[in-house]
C-alpha cells in the first residue's frame, strides 16, 4: 500500500508539473518511477504491437472483402446468364406452340384436303385401270 500511495503522490507530482531531481529522489521513489518507465515502456509496446496486429488484420480483412465481392459479382454474373437462358428457353418454347398451333390451323387443313384429293385421284385411277383390263381381258 505505501508503494501505491508514492505512486499516486509522484504522478500528481508530475501533475502538478513538479520536477524532482535524481539527487533528491528516495531509493523507494526511484523504484516507482523505474516501475513506471517500465509500465509506460510496456504500454508502448503493447500499443505499437497492438497497431501492427490491427493493421495486419485490416489487410487480411480487405483483402477478404474484395475476394468476397469478386466472387460474389461472378455468381451474379452466373446467375443473370442463368435466368437469361431460362427466359429464352420458355420465349422459345412459347413460339414454337404458338407456330405449332399456327401450322395446326392454317396449313393442316389445307394439307388434308390436299392429300384427299390426291388419294381419291389415286383410287379412281386403280379403278379405271382394274376395269379396263378387266374390259380388255373379256
Amino acid at each position: 500500500r505505501t508503494a501505491l500511495h508514492h505512486l499516486r503522490s509522484v504522478c500528481r507530482a508530475c501533475k502538478v508539473g513538479a520536477v524532482v531531481q535524481k539527487g533528491q529522489m528516495t531509493a523507494m521513489q526511484t523504484q516507482v518511477l523505474a516501475g513506471l518507465r517500465r509500465m509506460f515502456q510496456r504500454r508502448q509496446s503493447a500499443r505499437k504491437l497492438c497497431a501492427v496486429f490491427s493493421q495486419q488484420l485490416l489487410s487480411m480483412a480487405w483483402v477478404k472483402l474484395r475476394h468476397t465481392t469478386a466472387v460474389l459479382a461472378r455468381c451474379q454474373t452466373i446467375a443473370e446468364q442463368a435466368f437469361q437462358q431460362r427466359c429464352l428457353g420458355l420465349a422459345l418454347l412459347k413460339w414454337r406452340q404458338a407456330s405449332s398451333k399456327q401450322v395446326m390451323l392454317h396449313w393442316l387443313p389445307a394439307l388434308i384436303s390436299a392429300w384427299h384429293q390426291v388419294t381419291r385421284r389415286e383410287r379412281f385411277r386403280r379403278r379405271c385401270e382394274q376395269a379396263h383390263g378387266l374390259r380388255k381381258w373379256r
